[in-house]
């Protein structure tokens, strides 16, 4: 957070701020559209009172963690959505306590109570079904708003790539942390990128690739890389620019 301009930090900031407020929705797979969006700022303003509400009432360590987590993560010049997942059991506890709250203003307690919990067991069924549903076509869990991989395709070319690979082979990859997980060679991406171009996406001066003859030599001069593998996945923004080099060959 030191290491950046003033713009850069406000930059970090504001969308951080934004991310926080809009991530844990998408966590739950809602849909990023209009509705979602403004699901999410919903929900997330009976996150804030409840949790106002727990701290007004007793701030107690575990108030004070969800205060020192989201404020840290808010600083770092990182996205945020997945340093949120961890703190969804916490940020639903907030919902459901801001939302009785808000709730036994405008109605009886007990309808308030029922309609909760009607609505939570409406939206996680739902939820269940449509991984269920995924998890069988597609062989894996679906992210929450990204494309589904069809494991079915991806597990014979990692399989592949453990038994005919050198223990020690080095790839480049739009696929890196699921080919080292599963294949056990080390993977690699075949870029660099600095955290300010995670936090904005600057595809045209963050994502410095070059013709293939120069971007091979730096990737072999300094991570010794030998394979070159670009995989049916669509999650990887660079998945693109990874194809392309390749028809370049």
């Amino acid at each position: 957070m030191f290491n950046f301009t003033a713009t850069q930090k406000m930059r970090i900031l504001t969308t951080n701020l934004v991310g926080v407020l809009l991530a844990p929705t998408g966590l739950v797979g809602v849909q990023v559209n209009v509705w979602g969006a403004l699901l999410a700022l919903l929900l997330s303003a009976m996150a804030v009172t409840g949790l106002c509400r727990r701290l007004a009432r007793e701030a107690s360590s575990i108030e004070l963690f969800v205060l020192l987590y989201v404020g840290l993560i808010i600083l770092w010049a990182w996205p945020v959505t997945r340093f949120l997942a961890p703190l969804l059991p916490l940020l639903l506890l907030s919902v459901f306590e801001g939302a009785a709250f808000i709730g036994g203003h405008l109605a009886p307690r007990s309808w308030t109570h029922v309609s909760l919990v009607m609505v939570l067991a409406a939206s996680s069924g739902g939820m269940l079904v449509r991984s269920a549903e995924t998890a069988q076509h597609d062989g894996v869990v679906p992210l929450p708003n990204l494309v589904p991989e069809n494991w079915h395709q991806l597990r014979p070319m990692l399989d592949w790539m453990s038994q005919n690979m050198p223990a020690g082979a080095v790839l480049v990859s739009n696929f890196d942390p699921s080919i080292y997980l599963y294949s056990g060679r080390t993977s690699i991406r075949g870029l660099s990128m600095t955290p300010i171009c995670c936090i904005t996406r600057l595809k045209t001066t963050c994502n410095r690739w070059g013709p293939y003859p120069r971007w091979k030599r730096r990737l072999r001069a300094r991570a010794h890389a030998e394979y070159l593998v670009s995989s049916v996945n669509f999650s990887f923004r660079e998945s693109r620019h990874l194809r392309r080099l390749i028809e370049g060959l």
